[in-house]
């Protein structure tokens, strides 16, 4: 009973250290200068930085859950790793769609691991 009681403490500890992380990864985006959101634009159903292409927006779903309608937007980024502008482009679009959940696919998240 002893080592139930154990894991489970054990896991709930983890759980809440995960949840306070990705806390403080979404004031590390906030942080986004006005001038960098100024380089920012959207033509068509791609979104530019500096004028070149970063992402291509894909879907925008409508899901109900627990009694309200959520937007979702989906992108596609052109880089193929997670980066600094992969945030950058979430910080763009949530200005842009501030109700909406926002959703950047990275083609090949897995070369992360070889950074």
């Amino acid at each position: 009973m002893f080592r139930i009681l154990f894991v489970l403490i054990i896991f709930l500890s983890s759980c809440s250290v995960t949840f306070n992380t990705s806390k403080s990864k979404k004031s590390s985006i906030a942080s986004l200068s006005n001038v960098e959101l100024s380089k920012f634009r959207i033509d068509g159903d791609h979104v530019f930085f500096d004028d070149k292409k970063v992402a291509r927006i894909g879907n925008m779903e409508y899901e109900y859950f627990k009694g309200n309608y959520i937007m979702e937007v989906s992108m596609i980024q052109y880089s193929p790793i997670y980066n600094e502008m992969t945030e950058k482009i979430v910080y763009f679009m949530s200005n842009r769609y501030p109700n909406a959940k926002i959703e950047v696919k990275v083609v090949r998240d897995d070369l992360l691991d070889q950074n």
